[in-house]
């Protein structure tokens, strides 16, 4: 993972304590289409979501994370669908952090990890 990735995976951590949905989806978007955004295009973060696993970035696991997302900010407004999400919480927020931060490990730090296990 270069220097990028790790600032920006620190970076995500507030926004994945809160809304952890919203903050994978937003990823996602970003490492699909975030190369083609004028002003986005060049940053060296953007490149490296860009350098993503094709998982990460396949409409299936966009439909997901948009599903999720949307369950998300409908709980805010709706008691049900709140405590449908509050089943969610604890693991799913640490896990979903670690699914992103999987995502962009460049091939580098992944052979590092391997050998460190």
């Amino acid at each position: 993972m270069s220097l990028n990735s790790i600032l920006y995976s620190l970076a995500s951590v507030p926004m994945f304590a809160s809304r952890p949905f919203l903050a994978a989806f937003l990823t996602c978007l970003l490492a699909k289409w975030g190369a083609h955004v004028p002003l986005l295009g060049s940053s060296d973060v953007i490149l490296a979501l860009a350098r993503s696993p094709e998982w990460f970035q396949s409409g299936t696991c966009l439909g997901v994370l948009t599903l999720l997302a949307a369950g998300e900010a409908l709980s805010a407004k709706y008691s049900e669908v709140r405590a449908v999400m509050a089943e969610l919480d604890g693991w799913v927020k640490s896990g979903m952090s670690l699914f992103v931060s999987l995502a962009i490990l460049d091939s580098g730090t992944a052979e590092t990890i391997d050998k460190i296990r």
